[in-house]
């Protein structure tokens, strides 16, 4: 399902440039009404082969904002829009029971009011699609040295880009549906260069490579529909992944 929101914050909406783990952590308050629920997320997801998914994703603050790169900040003036989505009927029930349960929320210090709840399940009919997107999307490979484990990010240009776009869709998959056999998905570059590479820092500590642009994706509907509310590639619940069909 996926969740168009609008809400209207009390006074200017003031959040770091790097804010993804705020919008995170508004979505983890969201659900917490569902106790178990929320608890069963936040601190184990669904695990397979190592890697644990929370099958959650979500878009960038939309509205009239402007941002002060010496502060490193962005201000919100009015109404914004904040579009979540996920391929877990759970977190979609938990989701949308305590958006009822409660209007008033904190994003980053500031009080905000839920003004309108917008919800549907748009699906995906086509085997091959357009996509731009939304939020940059992220493939990353953890290696050992001598210093420690080193996390290497890659970007879409790269031979080996569909191997591991493939292997990220397995896992994740199968942690909802435990079903190996999915099918091999193909992805193609339509328009990405430098200007498209996305670096933020999360939770201030760890700093994120991803890529926006627009891509060609093949496999059957029904997988690029479970993409779709899942989010491609990785760090999908920390805001990364999301697209738009063409």
């Amino acid at each position: 399902m996926r969740f168009y929101l609008t809400f209207e914050p009390e006074g200017v909406l003031t959040l770091p440039l790097a804010h993804h783990h705020i919008l995170q952590g508004f979505i983890y308050s969201v659900i917490s009404s569902n106790k178990n629920y929320s608890q069963f997320l936040h601190e184990q997801g669904y695990r397979t082969s190592g890697s644990s998914f929370k099958l959650f994703t979500f878009g960038p603050l939309n509205g009239t904002y402007h941002v002060n790169r010496q502060r490193k900040e962005i201000r919100f003036f009015g109404a914004v829009t904040f579009e979540v989505r996920s391929a877990d009927f759970r977190f979609s029930e938990a989701f949308l029971d305590g958006l009822y349960s409660n209007t008033l929320f904190h994003l980053g210090g500031t009080n905000i009011h839920i003004t309108d709840i917008n919800t549907d399940s748009y699906k995906i009919t086509s085997n091959r699609i357009q996509v731009r997107m939304l939020s940059p999307i992220v493939l990353y490979h953890t290696v050992s040295t001598p210093e420690g484990n080193k996390t290497i990010y890659h970007n879409p240009l790269e031979d080996h880009y569909e191997t591991w776009l493939n292997d990220n869709l397995q896992r994740k998959y199968y942690s909802l549906y435990h079903n190996n056999s999915v099918p091999y998905i193909k992805f193609s570059t339509i328009c990405v260069s430098s200007r498209d590479k996305y670096v933020t820092l999360f939770k201030n500590h760890t700093y994120i490579n991803g890529w926006k642009g627009t891509y060609q994706l093949q496999a059957p509907s029904d997988i690029l529909d479970f993409l779709y509310y899942a989010g491609l590639g990785s760090k999908n619940s920390e805001g990364f992944g999301m697209f738009e069909v063409k």
